[in-house]
Parts: C-alpha cells; structure tokens; sequence
C-alpha cells in the first residue's frame, strides 16, 4: 500500500472473504484504488465499492480468456490477437471501470512464458526475441492498445 504521492490499496484478491467490507472501511484513508483484475465478472460484482473511491487505477498482469488467467506479455502473439479485440474482457472491464489511469506488464523478451514456483512466478519458455522482433511486438500490441482506448473515449498506458 503506498506510492509518491498516493495512499493506494491494492484489489488483487476482490473475491476474498472480507475483502469488501475491509475495502469499504479503508476509503476514506485512501486516495485510490488500483484493480488488477480483468474478468469483468468479478469487476462488475464489486463496482458498487470500487465507485466510492475518488480514483480508480487498472494494472493488467493477466487478462480473463475464456475464463482462464492469461500472463500479459505483449510478445505473445496470442496476447496480441486479444488487444486487438475491441470486445475482449480487457476493454470490457476498462468500460465498466472507466479508470483514471492504466498502466501494464510489459512481458518477457520471448513469446512463450510459463509459472512456477509455490508463488507462481512466471519463467521464460521459449528462446529470447530479438531487439528488433520483441520492439516491434510491443509496439503494435501498444497501439492496439491505444486505438481500442481512443474508441472507448480513455487515455492510453
């Protein structure tokens, strides 16, 4: 909890026993929340609660595909098919949220990333890309980003 500036909680576990209530008690004390959830399932659960802070942050680490948690690495072609889909539950959630700022997991330098470890770390698992290869693949996947952002009336990562 805590950056330059800001008091922040972190909702990375809304679904947790008390979690709302310990989330309802704290915002007065807090001058934003950052979600880093991207299911809109969930997110929509806890809006009523979300909409009593005064700011509201997304970070995406994973995104919700087919309900299954996908690593954000935007080297990954698969991650990038999902950027581009303006209906995909990452601009779901960034719609119903409507946050003040976003920001995101850039990845790993190789297309393919895997998790392990008691603490689900993820690993590389595939050979690194090139300087140029993994610039380029960020590249499109941000402007995919921002031209889905620009539609929906957002400011950009």
């Amino acid at each position: 909890m805590g950056a330059v500036g800001a008091r922040r909680v972190l909702f990375a576990a809304p679904n947790a026993p008390g979690r709302e209530q310990e989330l309802v008690a704290a915002r007065d004390q807090l001058d934003a929340i950052e979600i880093k959830h991207v299911e809109p399932d969930t997110v929509r659960s806890f809006l009523p609660v979300v909409r009593q802070f005064r700011q509201v942050s997304l970070h995406v680490q994973y995104l919700a595909v087919e309900g299954e948690p996908l690593t954000l690495n935007l080297a990954d072609p698969a991650v990038a098919a999902h950027l581009d889909d303006a209906d995909s539950a990452l601009y779901q959630t960034v719609r119903l949220l409507r946050p003040d700022w976003i920001s995101f997991h850039a990845g790993f330098a190789c297309e393919e990333i895997g998790v392990e470890g008691p603490d689900n770390h993820n690993v590389p698992r595939s050979e690194s890309l090139g300087r140029g290869e993994i610039l380029s693949r960020l590249t499109r996947s941000l402007r995919a980003v921002r031209a889905n952002l620009d539609r929906l009336g957002l400011p950009a990562p």
